[in-house]
């Protein structure tokens, strides 16, 4: 999909306050579960909302067209390809589980899984994919992963481009990006921050709880490698 775009600074997958916010993924429903867009009052905006009892039934997959090459590795297959190392989830914990699926080559073309889950106790990488468990603090939370530090550390691999990324229900979304760097809040454009006027108590919830989302690191401390 962005192959062929030049990629610098950010590059949006999702923006909930957009005309089109689903435009470039593929949605999965299953009654009763549900993808919509509603009025979150925290944020005072309109959010997705991924809502289901069974977080395999309702999911987005980045981009539209992707196979799951699991069931048929030679199928052709749509993909991001994009090389910048942050991925940026700006979502809201809705006190139900939730599973994020990032999928990453590296530089031997090798394909590999960063599979993170609320219900995942501890970290267990597998050749081709890793388990890795996700916490999220209450309410909203800008998640933030840093793919060329996963690839080394789980695979002693270089990235080299993102495949997909695939989030199961439930939580609500504001943003889903890529990002050359990260950068404080109060520093970001107007468009990618969750508050966009931050107050001095938003400044210092931000600060305080900036550290917290660094889930590659979380993955490193109790990693069992499984044949």
């Amino acid at each position: 999909m962005f192959a062929q775009t030049y990629q610098a600074g950010f590059v949006s997958l999702l923006y909930s306050v957009g005309p089109r916010p689903l435009q470039l993924c593929e949605k999965h429903e299953e009654s009763p579960g549900s993808v919509s867009r509603v009025l979150d009052t925290d944020v005072q905006s309109s959010v997705i909302e991924l809502s289901a009892n069974n977080l395999v039934h309702t999911w987005l997959r980045f981009p539209f067209g992707v196979v799951d090459d699991q069931q048929n590795p030679s199928a052709a297959s749509a993909s991001l390809h994009i090389k910048i190392r942050h991925l940026v989830l700006v979502l809201k914990n809705l006190d139900q589980h939730v599973s994020l699926e990032v999928h990453v080559a590296d530089d031997s073309d090798t394909k590999r899984r960063f599979r993170f889950s609320t219900f995942q106790t501890q970290s267990v990488v597998h050749p081709l994919i890793s388990l890795l468990p996700l916490r999220l603090d209450a309410g909203w939370n800008q998640l933030q992963l840093d793919m060329v530090h996963l690839m080394q550390t789980c695979y002693n691999a270089r990235f080299v481009h993102v495949i997909s990324v695939q989030l199961h229900a439930s939580c609500r979304l504001r943003r889903i990006y890529f990002a050359e760097q990260m950068l404080p809040e109060d520093q970001l454009p107007a468009e990618f921050r969750l508050f966009k006027r931050l107050s001095k108590e938003q400044h210092h919830d931000q600060d305080r709880g900036r550290a917290q989302k660094r889930f590659a690191a979380k993955a490193i401390a109790h990693t069992k490698i499984v044949p």
